[in-house]
């Protein structure tokens, strides 16, 4: 997910200039983006603490593909203001489950094998970033 914010971030303006008539809306999706991001890291570190990392990190992606499915959705009924609700969603909800997997490995780890659980960590989005698409054409 973290490769893949680069993508979001260039293709939203994009995708909101398609969206509207009035072209002074065509970067809220981007706001809505950052919005989302800002607004959730203390809850997700509230939610973290009350259920548990493992539930969190398991239901993080849950409620993250629920919002790309409504995303999905509103592109083909072309609604801006639904689109800017999936960036928000999927950043409020998905990403800050992501971002949090490197901060418990740092966590849970010794101090001798932290960076390379952190490193490992990191690997596995890369490597999901590269083999993701394959996937997606089989």
């Amino acid at each position: 997910m973290l490769s893949g914010s680069s993508l979001i971030i260039a293709t939203s303006a994009l995708i909101g200039f398609a969206l509207v008539e009035n072209k002074i809306w065509a970067t809220l999706p981007i706001g809505c983006l950052f919005l989302g991001t800002l607004t959730s890291t203390f809850p997700a570190s509230i939610l973290m603490k009350r259920i548990g990392r493992r539930a969190g990190f398991m239901w993080g992606p849950v409620f993250g593909l629920l919002g790309d499915f409504i995303g999905d959705h509103c592109n083909y009924r072309s609604k801006l203001f639904a689109f800017c609700y999936r960036l928000f969603f999927d950043w409020y909800v998905s990403m800050e489950s992501v971002i949090t997997t490197v901060c418990a490995a740092a966590d849970i780890t010794s101090a001798d094998y932290r960076s390379r659980a952190i490193s490992w960590v990191l690997a596995g989005g890369v490597l999901g970033s590269v083999y993701w698409p394959q996937l997606g054409e089989l």
